[in-house]
C-alpha cells in the first residue's frame, strides 16, 4: 500500500486524485480499523495554529495539528479546548466524535477536501452564525468518509472556567446500527463522495 504524506493541499488533492481509494490518517490513533485501499495518506505534515483570537474565545487550526500542541499553544493565553485525551490529532479527534456534546459543540467552522478535491468550507470565526448550514456539525464523526478535513474554527474556553472531560473510554471502533442514522450516512456518502474512495467501509457497514 502507497503511504503518502503531503506537505501542502495541493499535494493532497493530487494524491487524492490519483488514487481509487485511500485512508485518511493523522497519527493513527482514532483509526477505526485498517481498510483494504490504494493508499494511505497521512495528514501529519498539515500542521499548525492558523489564528488565535483571545477576545472572541476563537481559533483555528490545521487539522494534524497534535492536540498536545494545539493545547499548549492556548494554554499559553489562559485558554483550552476542555478535554484530557491528548492523543492525536485536532482532525482526528473531530472526525472521531461520538454522541452528543463534545467536538460537534467546541467546532464552529471546518474546511474540508470532498473526493474529487474539491475544497469546501462551512462556518466561520462568527460564534453566532446563521450564514449556511452548519455541514462542520454534521461532518464531526464520520471517520473521514465523506470529506477529508483540512481546517478547524473551534470555540476555545478559559482554563479556570472550564471542568475538563476525561478521555472517551469508550473503542475506537465506530459501527453505527440504527437504521435511520445508516440510511443517511448512506444517502450522504452517495452525495459527498458517489465512487466511495475516502475511507471505504470506516462506518462498518459498506
Amino acid at each position: 500500500m502507497i503511504c503518502l504524506t503531503p506537505t501542502s493541499i495541493e499535494q493532497l488533492k493530487h494524491a487524492v486524485q490519483e488514487n481509487e481509494s485511500v485512508q485518511i490518517k493523522g497519527t493513527g490513533t482514532k483509526l477505526c480499523r485498517e481498510l483494504n485501499v490504494e493508499g494511505s495518506i497521512s495528514l501529519e505534515s498539515l500542521t499548525g495554529v492558523l489564528e488565535l483570537r483571545p477576545p472572541d474565545l476563537t481559533c483555528s487550526v490545521r487539522a494534524g495539528t497534535t492536540m498536545v500542541e494545539l493545547q499548549g499553544t492556548l494554554a499559553g493565553h489562559g485558554l483550552c479546548i476542555p478535554t484530557a485525551d491528548l492523543t492525536g490529532t485536532a482532525g482526528g479527534a473531530y472526525m472521531a466524535h461520538q454522541g452528543k456534546g463534545r467536538w460537534k459543540d467546541w467546532t464552529i467552522g471546518a474546511t474540508f477536501m470532498l473526493a474529487d478535491g474539491t475544497v469546501a468550507k462551512s462556518g466561520s470565526h462568527a460564534v453566532k452564525s446563521v450564514a449556511g448550514y452548519d455541514v462542520h456539525r454534521f461532518m464531526a464523526g464520520t471517520l473521514g468518509s465523506l470529506g477529508i478535513c483540512l481546517e478547524l474554527i473551534l470555540r476555545v474556553y478559559p482554563i479556570s472556567a472550564m471542568p475538563i472531560d476525561e478521555p472517551a473510554r469508550e473503542s475506537p471502533a465506530h459501527v453505527v446500527d440504527d437504521p435511520i442514522q445508516i440510511g443517511l450516512m448512506k444517502r450522504a456518502k452517495s452525495i459527498f463522495d458517489p465512487t466511495n474512495k475516502l475511507n471505504p467501509g470506516a462506518w462498518g457497514f459498506m
